[in-house]
């Protein structure tokens, strides 16, 4: 499937309020949705740099997704969200192209 970077950064987005704001104590809780919201207007602008590996634009989605889940795998299988202690892995991955590709 082919998809934009408006598509992914409404996929992270999408994660990030349905999945990754719930995680952690209260403490962490509030301090990441602060900081997700100071940095709202921006994950657009971070995810525009993928626009490199694209071709008018136009990213694949099964590769990108591929590609991440490689270099996830090199790194142990997980990054560790340092903030709420949390383990982004496959799934979270897969969760995340689930969103873009809605």
């Amino acid at each position: 499937m082919n998809i934009t970077t408006e598509d992914i950064a409404r996929g992270i987005t999408t994660w990030i309020e349905k999945d990754l704001l719930d995680k952690g104590n209260t403490l962490q809780k509030g301090i990441t949705v602060f900081i997700y919201l100071q940095s709202k207007p921006r994950i657009q602008g971070m995810v525009d740099n993928l626009k490199f590996f694209a071709d008018d634009g136009v990213l694949d989605s099964t590769e990108l997704k591929n590609n991440i889940i490689s270099a996830l795998e090199h790194i142990g299988g997980h990054y560790t969200i340092p903030l709420i202690d949390y383990n982004l892995d496959k799934q979270d991955i897969t969760r995340i192209f689930n969103y873009i590709e809605d």
